[in-house]
């Protein structure tokens, strides 16, 4: 019976392992890169070898999510592709990122733009940090009192103050003329004394739980798991050609012999030292993408419970919006849910007042329009929130009775100075609020699609989670993880089970 069984789990081990070869080199190297986006930031791909799905057109993908107008006629479009510059209302733009602004495509990746009227400055949130830019000289520098941040978010504006926040952390800079911003300590009236399971499933996936030490030792399992895909194709690959020499009558060589004693030693080693740590990295994995994230979407987990590091700060690497609502006179931040405060910041963060809905990835639009008025936009859909009446809108043409459009997944939204209204999708680009094309205005600059780079992150990112083979097999990419995260189960367990097996015998 127990040779039956080891019989059945050599051959598991043996042939999926063989079939998860490219899988698991893919997932190990491109694991590593996500794992150092600073490091990998300056290095990225030709358009050649993207799919075309991802190529930018229209403004799609995020390349637009707002434009800021300094007069009637002169305008600064912003969004992942950076910042661009019109002079003619809008009929034209061109690249406006000279100076010190990030030169590479994930650096550049533009979140916020501030018109700093008083002062003829542009002020801009990218990836890389904070810049500013002289209107005059048209040279941006970056901002001396940010220089050391990173993800940055945005800049606002109350009405005596600049605030500028990152993905962690808030700034407050009280004297608009030298923009000597300083750290704040935002807290928050509650705190809950639970993480997700989708964030706790994600900090055991890349091993961020334990900080940068966990980080770096995830990335030598990585590596381990690499080592083990490419033995595992020696070890089978070896044999055969010594079957083959051996019938010619030819021996094989001393160093060869002695390399495969080394891969079969260090295979059969590393794989089961690492069994465990390689189940928790890919179980992890398999359930933080769709379909199977769903099952663990409104789970939760003790924070005391967990076996790590959890910052006390609230805003950890949560904060992905935040805007200055001049009616009330507050400040409210989108980071797991909307949070809002007086201006003057004297006060613990508290839930806000402001209920429309926000989809998954957060709010990309996030503005106040009047007195008693809010825009939110998200994959969700576009809206607009009456503050005093809590009366919410939906904006686009094709939103359902819940608020969320069928069609669009808004990435931006502006409004020129002679009162027309624009809106991004991330799949189809931009359209007129009512759901028709521009073909005269606002047009992207050729430039932006044939010069075109994805940076290697993002790249890495869209090949670990699967996505860029949607243009292959469409929707089934959602499958490629969860299928191949159970087969790599299976081929970690049989291999557990062949060397206990070898050992007891």
């Amino acid at each position: 019976m127990k040779k039956r069984i080891f019989k059945i789990s050599k051959a598991i081990h043996k042939y999926l392992g063989l079939i998860l070869l490219l899988y698991l080199i893919w997932m190990s190297i491109t694991g590593i890169l996500l794992n150092h986006p600073k490091a990998i930031s300056s290095f990225s791909i030709p358009k050649s070898i993207i799919p075309e799905y991802y190529h930018v057109k229209n403004w799609h993908r995020g390349a637009l999510r707002d434009v800021v107008f300094t007069d009637s006629v002169t305008g600064y479009a912003y969004g992942k592709q950076g910042v661009f510059k019109t002079t003619d209302s809008g009929k034209s733009f061109t690249e406006f990122m000279g100076g010190d602004f990030p030169a590479y495509p994930y650096n550049r990746k533009t979140t916020g733009v501030y018109h700093d009227k008083d002062n003829s400055r542009l002020l801009a949130a990218t990836k890389a940090g904070f810049f500013k830019l002289n209107l005059s000289s048209g040279k941006w520098t970056v901002i001396e009192s940010l220089k050391d941040e990173y993800d940055a978010v945005r800049i606002i504006a109350t009405s005596d103050k600049l605030i500028a926040v990152t993905r962690s952390d808030m700034f407050v800079c009280n004297n608009t003329d030298d923009l000597i911003f300083e750290k704040t300590d935002a807290k928050r009236d509650t705190v809950s004394e639970y993480m997700s399971l989708t964030e706790f499933f994600f900090m055991l996936h890349d091993g961020t739980i334990w900080g940068i030490p966990g980080k770096i030792l995830w990335d030598i399992f990585a590596l381990i798991l690499l080592f083990l895909s490419v033995t595992a194709f020696y070890l089978w690959f070896w044999p055969k050609k010594w079957r083959r020499l051996k019938k010619r009558n030819k021996q094989t060589s001393k160093r060869e012999r002695k390399i495969f004693t080394f891969f079969f030693k260090y295979h059969l080693k590393l794989g089961v030292y690492a069994a465990l740590f390689l189940l928790i990295i890919v179980v992890t994995g398999m359930f933080i993408h769709p379909p199977l994230v769903v099952a663990i979407s409104k789970g939760k987990i003790k924070k005391s419970l967990v076996p790590g590091i959890v910052s006390k700060n609230p805003w950890n690497n949560k904060i992905r919006n935040i805007m200055y609502d001049h009616g009330r006179n507050k400040i409210i931040i989108d980071a797991d849910g909307l949070w809002e405060a007086d201006a003057n910041l004297n006060q613990p963060f508290e839930k806000s007042a402001v209920k429309a809905r926000i989809f998954a990835m957060g709010a990309t639009v996030f503005r106040c329009e009047s007195d008693s008025t809010v825009i939110v936009g998200s994959f969700g859909g576009l809206q607009r929130f009456n503050t005093k009446t809590g009366e919410v809108q939906n904006m686009l043409p094709d939103s359902g009775s819940k608020g969320f459009s069928r069609g669009y997944m808004v990435t931006g939204y502006f409004k020129t100075p002679d009162g027309r209204e624009y809106f991004n999708s991330h799949t189809t680009g931009l359209f007129k609020i009512d759901g028709s094309r521009d073909n005269e205005c606002f047009i992207m600059p050729e430039a932006l699609n044939s010069n075109y780079r994805m940076s290697l992150w993002n790249y890495a990112f869209e090949t670990h989670n699967g996505r860029i083979f949607k243009s292959l097999i469409g929707m089934l990419y959602f499958f490629i993880n969860p299928l191949f995260g159970l087969l790599t189960v299976l081929v970690l367990i049989s291999g557990t089970i062949d060397w206990l097996f070898r050992r007891r015998k």
